[in-house]
């Protein structure tokens, strides 16, 4: 961008991404999650019975299964040592380290919340995770 590292660092308050999912229309159906699925959730191996939701259709949704779109968000807040790290201009791989290790919170997290709660599904939980190039 034609900037300084330390000037973006002093400059930058936060960060926020965003990407819309499509949401699950009501006519959803429950089923149990496979465990390779519960792992890219998050979910704790001793959790046994994780219900997530797939898509139908029905003519509500024209058959698609889904209804709308939600935002999901990932929200990185400039801390002093982050602007340190920005400031000597490491690799973008060492800013995300410290940014989660200072508790940011991913895409991958909040889309998993929402296929959790039953608002969205796996399948458009995966673009987000291709998208961001995470394994799975």
């Amino acid at each position: 961008m034609g900037i300084e590292p330390y000037t973006a660092g002093d400059a930058l308050v936060g960060v926020i991404a965003q990407r819309l999912v499509r949401r699950l229309c009501t006519c959803k159906q429950p089923r149990y999650a496979e465990d390779y699925e519960k792992k890219l959730l998050g979910v704790p191996d001793t959790e046994e019975d994780v219900v997530i939701y797939e898509p139908n259709g029905c003519p509500l949704c024209n058959d698609t299964g889904f209804s709308g779109r939600i935002g999901v968000y990932e929200m990185m807040a400039v801390t002093r040592s982050l602007q340190q790290v920005i400031a000597r201009n490491a690799p973008a791989n060492e800013i995300e380290r410290q940014a989660l290790a200072e508790g940011m919170s991913t895409l991958k997290l909040s889309v998993a919340r929402h296929v959790l709660n039953g608002i969205t599904s796996m399948s458009e939980m995966r673009k987000i995770v291709y998208e961001a190039g995470d394994q799975y």
